[in-house]
């Protein structure tokens, strides 16, 4: 079993396989009843910084879990007057082409801001660019609740780390390359395209 947090609210997951198949003996075999006894604790790590209580984000965190009335009980903050939904990641040569993306998403009551990859890398903390990217989202997350992120450019403007992650389907498994930008501040992402991130 293990906790995983989405926006800051703790999810416990496990798996259970009822079933066992011997192939040198061609048995299956299944259980009738089971019984699972879970122990919780308090996490030592602090996800106070993730937890927002947005309409929007209770209502999909009460429709993930089993039992949504719990939601209440986290100790939540509302969103600053200076807050904002949509991180634009570039360099300077594409900003005025967001000019019109930008005033659509305001036009709807998604207001955003454009940060430029130079001044991240100046003023944030990380091993490499990647690194300053990925912190960069996880302040402006913390600090203001966005709720999606676009990379605005190709990988030699706007860097991403890739890595593994193991998908798993019914009976069916695979292993899909994906971006780590999606492991961002929170434990469950949607990728669009083009390179949109959900928060």
């Amino acid at each position: 079993m293990t906790t995983q947090y989405k926006n800051g609210y703790g999810f416990a997951l496990a798996s259970f396989t009822p079933v066992q198949y011997i192939p040198s003996e061609g048995k299956v075999m299944y259980a009738k009843t089971a019984k699972v006894r879970v122990n919780t604790m308090a996490s030592r790590a602090d996800h106070s910084a993730m937890l927002w209580g947005t309409p929007e984000v209770k209502n999909m965190v009460k429709r993930l879990a089993q039992n949504p009335e719990m939601v209440e009980t986290y100790q939540t903050r509302g969103r600053e007057v200076n807050a904002y939904d949509l991180l634009i990641i570039t360099t300077s040569e594409f900003v005025d082409g967001y000019s019109e993306y930008c005033n659509y998403y305001n036009s709807i009551g998604m207001r955003n801001r454009i940060a430029l990859v130079s001044d991240i890398y100046a003023t944030m903390t990380g091993v490499d660019n990647q690194d300053k990217i990925r912190n960069y989202i996880i302040q402006e997350y913390q600090n203001n609740g966005i709720v999606m992120v676009v990379l605005g450019g190709d990988v030699d403007l706007v860097p991403y780390r890739g890595f593994y992650c193991h998908v798993t389907s019914g009976a069916m498994a695979s292993q899909e390359r994906t971006t780590s930008i999606l492991r961002l501040a929170s434990a469950v992402c949607r990728l669009t395209t083009p390179p949109t991130f959900r928060i």
